[in-house]
């Protein structure tokens, strides 16, 4: 069989996919190795090949129960939004959940730690209250603030600070509000330069080479009205991370758990 329109040679279902592409001109009306003219729309017909063996058409009870079928599996299936509802509630969940275990970890009644930090820098004075999670996400924009706030002041640079950091602090502040104090945290250094690290080991500053300052995973921190030994204390208990025990200040950071005194 050839083409209608170009003298070349064609397949036996017709010339719907050749390469003069003007379905259904070049088709020959009536041809039976073609069969039927069909719309390109109705499936394998509309490519020309042939109709015998495709079964037959679906009277008005056959359409009835394909409905029927097709929305039986749509209601054993889960959705997209279905998904990504489980998804979110199951990040809440497990935030919920890990803020429980850090409760009770730190011997502290069952309600759970709100993912909030209110903070004051010892240095330049500002002062920062943010709220770091949305719905068990962290948020961009207060990440940025955080950033921000606990830069190395004297060099003027940040990074972005790690969350597990953010919340042994907000288990920290938790604690502290049970106690009966305001729950601001005054913080005496966040993330740090190697130039920073280098000046404060030369003046004798306790200062590690490979401190976790230099990756925004440690924080100075003392409360106000909490001793530094009781501050230490509870952040032992609550078990995020490292905790080291200063004369006027507690070191934190989301290392590995282990203790010292400074």
């Amino acid at each position: 069989m050839k083409c209608a329109q170009q003298d070349t040679p064609k397949k036996r279902l017709g010339c719907y996919d050749g390469p003069c592409g003007r379905w259904p001109r070049c088709m020959k009306a009536g041809d039976p190795e073609v069969g039927r003219r069909t719309s390109p729309r109705q499936g394998l017909a509309g490519r020309g090949r042939p109709t015998e063996g495709l079964g037959p058409r679906l009277g008005g009870a056959g359409k009835v129960a394909a409905r029927q079928a097709r929305a039986r599996r749509r209601a054993t299936s889960p959705r997209p939004a279905m998904r990504r509802r489980a998804f979110v509630l199951g990040a809440v969940a497990a935030v919920l959940y890990g803020s429980a275990a850090c409760a009770k970890a730190a011997g502290l009644p069952g309600r759970a730690p709100k993912p909030f930090l209110r903070l004051r820098h010892a240095t330049t004075g500002e002062v920062l209250s943010s709220r770091f999670e949305r719905w068990g996400r962290p948020d961009p924009v207060e990440a940025r603030r955080l950033e921000w706030f606990m830069r190395d002041w004297r060099e003027g640079r940040s990074m972005p600070i790690d969350h597990a950091l953010l919340r042994f602090l907000a288990c920290i502040r938790h604690f502290a509000v049970l106690e009966g104090h305001e729950g601001e945290i005054l913080l005496h250094s966040g993330f740090r330069t190697p130039k920073t690290n280098e000046m404060l080991r030369r003046a004798g500053i306790a200062a590690a080479r490979n401190s976790l300052h230099l990756k925004a995973m440690a924080a100075d921190i003392s409360v106000a009205g909490l001793p530094p030994s009781r501050l230490a204390a509870a952040a032992r208990r609550i078990g995020l991370g490292g905790v080291g025990r200063y004369s006027s200040f507690v070191h934190v950071d989301s290392g590995h758990c282990r203790h010292w005194i400074g």
